[in-house]
């Protein structure tokens, strides 16, 4: 698990690893998504990285349960 401090603007210093792992280039856009736990943090980069596609497809098979993770999720 990683940890980052948030800065005076608003800003978040991603760590180098999981930038690389990623593909986290600069100006690279990201979704951002309340849960009721947290803020996922999705990146919009062109392809998707095999470790996101694998999380993806976790998701996926749990369902309509997942969405209950993500209640303040409008879109």
């Amino acid at each position: 698990m990683e940890q980052a401090t948030i800065g005076k603007n608003g800003e978040i210093l991603v760590p180098d690893e999981l930038r690389e792992r990623y593909h986290l280039e600069p100006n690279v856009s990201v979704r951002l998504v309340e849960t009721r736990v947290g803020i996922l943090i999705i990146p919009l980069a062109g392809a998707p990285s095999e470790e996101l596609l694998r999380e993806l497809a976790d998701w996926q098979e749990l369902g309509l349960q997942a969405w209950e993770q993500f209640p303040y999720e409008n879109a």
